[in-house]
């Protein structure tokens, strides 16, 4: 788990935005370019390097609007995280919570990277 202030290489921990399955997201500042990113930690720190770097490396062949994209990996202080734009809006979960969904609504109005981990 990271700390809000905490820094990562050159990432300053700004909050969490969610965790799932595979890892916890955190929304960070990139300190060089000043850039707000999405970094994702993996849960399973303790998996062999070839298998951490499978789901960025299957992110990074895909090219679609309603996905994000990956700047890249890093490892850092013994931390494997993937570095991803950061796309403001609300979670797929607290539309959920918040009762019926409108199908009319488009899909890309959601950010699911925060649900799914």
């Amino acid at each position: 788990m990271l700390l809000q202030g905490q820094t990562l290489g050159k990432y300053q921990i700004v909050a969490p935005l969610g965790s799932g399955g595979f890892g916890a997201v955190y929304l960070a500042r990139d300190t060089w370019i000043d850039k707000q990113v999405a970094l994702k930690v993996p849960h399973r720190q303790n998996l062999n390097f070839s298998e951490l770097l499978h789901e960025p490396r299957l992110l990074a062949t895909l090219d679609h609007p309603n996905i994000v994209s990956i700047t890249t990996a890093e490892k850092q202080e013994n931390i494997f995280f993937i570095v991803m734009e950061y796309v403001e809006g609300e979670t797929l979960e607290s539309v959920i919570a918040g009762g019926a969904l409108d199908m009319q609504q488009p899909a890309a109005r959601f950010d699911t990277r925060t649900t799914t981990g």
